[in-house]
């Protein structure tokens, strides 16, 4: 299989299938990737209302246990994103950019 000007976008990395997708793709030849930190999406909200929790909950956790004190949003990756999927980045190899987060 070669991914040679091939691009992916794969979530949930730090653990699970994530990291077995990331870990072939790496063996592929692909090295470079986002760890993007701790946001409020409609997952996490789904999922924390079930803990009877909320985004203000959310909020406060990010306060206390992430380097920048808040949540990130989608748009605080774009441009890292942008990046890597540029030419600007063909000499760029073993790089993770990592965007925040979560320090528990």
């Amino acid at each position: 299989m070669s991914l040679k000007g091939k691009v992916a976008v794969v979530t949930g990395t730090g653990a699970g299938i994530g990291k077995g997708i990331a870990q072939v793709f790496a063996r592929e030849g692909w090295s470079n990737w986002v760890t993007m930190g701790w946001m409020a999406i409609s997952r996490e909200l789904v999922f924390r209302k079930t803990q009877g929790d909320d985004l203000a909950w959310l909020q406060k956790e990010a306060a206390v246990y992430t380097p920048m004190g808040s949540l990130l949003t989608v748009e605080d990756h774009v441009l890292s994103v942008n990046y890597l999927l540029s030419d600007a980045s063909s000499k760029v190899t073993g790089t993770e950019l990592h965007m925040g987060g979560f320090t528990a």
